[in-house]
């Protein structure tokens, strides 16, 4: 499954175009908020850029929506503060099991999501109608191969499943990526 969110989110065109792309051309994302000029790099992040991204997606879309960070846009994002020094996103040390939000949509983490960008025009995260990408796994295809010689030594089997899947998304417009400024 790492895989699938891997392809989904950073999906080069061959076989599967992710949201995120590399770059500030591809990527199946609709839109794009790209951070002011000179905002190069993810520690730049502000406020304003996540509500930017979310106004640009449909009133449906934006209801339905969540974000998807990687660990260091996480971070950075767990770090900012208002001008009064309230954090954005959540308080720390708050007792409360209930998840943070950002602009009242639900914040996730994934490992293939990118890690620190220090360059123009990268892709940092995006927000979306997750519900708008279609995977699909083709039926009654998959086989799984079994190799009990290999290991034979430690005990062990190897075990290889293969299956078939299809990624696409439904209705591009149902996604914003967030992506670093132009150098200034």
């Amino acid at each position: 499954l790492q895989e699938l969110d891997n392809q989904v989110l950073n999906g080069s065109g061959s076989p599967v175009s992710g949201i995120l792309g590399t770059s500030l051309i591809t990527g199946t994302a609709g839109y794009s908020a790209v951070m002011v000029a000179g905002s190069t790099s993810t520690s730049n992040i502000y406020a304003d850029i996540f509500r930017n991204a979310l106004r640009k997606l449909s009133i449906k879309d934006a209801m339905n929506a969540s974000w998807v960070f990687g660990k260091d846009t996480r971070y950075y994002l767990d770090t900012l503060k208002t001008a009064y020094g309230n954090y954005v996103y959540k308080q720390p040390g708050d007792a409360s099991y209930m998840p943070g939000t950002l602009w009242g949509r639900p914040v996730s983490e994934v490992a293939s999501a990118p890690a620190e960008k220090t360059n123009a025009n990268s892709p940092i995260g995006a927000v979306g109608d997750w519900k708008q990408y279609y995977i699909g796994q083709r039926k009654g295809v998959g086989t799984i191969d079994v190799d009990p010689y290999s290991s034979f030594a430690t005990d062990g089997t190897r075990f290889r499943l293969v299956t078939r899947w299809g990624l696409a998304a439904a209705r591009t417009t149902a996604f914003c990526r967030i992506l670093t400024g132009a150098s200034s």
